[in-house]
């Protein structure tokens, strides 16, 4: 049974993977078993995992290819042991390991579902939902729900215990995971995804206008205009420090916002950002720092 395309690399800040293979779930197991037993001082030193390949080899969305494993991220919101006997109940295969941040009494985990076969972008995406809710009932962390997403491997780390859990059952397709919801249209529902054709509609609106109210679809379409793609490049290989890189980031969002006249708020900038973070791997979106964020917004909005 093949999980598809394997991507590693070597830190956070990595955009190329050094390594891609295709793994069938023994073999993937076996590497994350693996990694399971090595020394890591933090989660900064231990590589990191996407479960596709990117086109052209730079990690970002619009690179990622077909992958055939779904992989709910779960932060302290669920007990260990509640998640394994779902899977053993339901007889599903999969991986359940550990996180650098688990602690006894606040668990931090993630659960590796394979597919019977690749998944393109948007099927897996609605598998994901399906899956989120039958085994994480529905509390696994959205913002690792694309393919692209980055993954640190399990590891012995300071203050972590370690758990590692195979499971061997049933193996669903992502058409296999859609069906148990009824359809597209009912995952949707479920999820809360408004249908695409909304978003392509919007791009017709007049470009100047407040942001004040606008819905993710509007915040989207911001994107599109207050991020460029010099801008990104810069932030995705900084030359010094990587906080100095999310500052000029943010600058050049506000000040191409305020070229363009575009009434953006602190709190709505953060939410463009957060796009950008969450196509990275999600590295920015702790309560921590989200507050620096929102700091750091309101004095670039300021400056510019």
């Amino acid at each position: 049974m093949t999980v598809g395309p394997v991507s590693l690399f070597d830190t956070v800040k990595s955009n190329i993977a050094s390594d891609c293979a295709n793994l069938d779930f023994d073999e993937f197991v076996q590497i994350m078993k693996a990694y399971s037993q090595d020394s890591f001082a933090s989660k900064s030193e231990a590589p990191l995992i996407c479960l596709t390949q990117f086109k052209d080899g730079r990690r970002k969305k619009a690179n990622a290819g077909k992958s055939a494993m779904l992989v709910l991220d779960i932060d302290d919101h669920l007990d260990v042991d509640d998640v394994a006997s779902v899977l053993k109940t339901d007889e599903l295969t999969a991986l359940l390991c550990s996180t650098a941040s688990h602690r006894p009494d606040k668990h931090k985990f993630r659960v590796f579902v394979p597919l019977s076969g690749l998944a393109d972008y948007d099927d897996h995406r609605l598998a994901w939902h399906v899956a989120n809710f039958a085994i994480a009932d529905g509390k696994a962390d959205p913002s690792k729900i694309g393919a692209e997403s980055m993954f640190f491997v399990p590891g012995i780390y300071p203050n972590a215990p370690s758990v590692f859990h195979r499971f061997d059952g049933i193996t669903l397709s992502a058409d296999g995971w859609i069906n148990l919801c009824g359809s597209r249209s009912d995952v949707q529902e479920l999820a809360g995804i408004k249908p695409r054709i909304e978003a392509h509609q919007k791009q017709y609106r007049p470009a100047q206008r407040s942001l004040v109210g606008s819905s993710d679809a509007d915040l989207d379409l911001a994107r599109s205009r207050l991020v460029t793609d010099q801008s990104l490049d810069e932030y995705r290989s900084p030359s010094g420090a990587y906080h100095h890189a999310r500052f000029k980031l943010l600058m050049s969002m506000a000040g191409r916002a305020r070229r363009l006249g575009v009434d953006v708020s602190h709190s709505e900038l953060v939410h463009l950002f957060n796009q950008v973070d969450q196509e990275d791997g999600g590295f920015y979106q702790t309560p921590d720092y989200q507050t620096a964020l929102l700091a750091e917004a309101q004095k670039a909005l300021t400056l510019t």
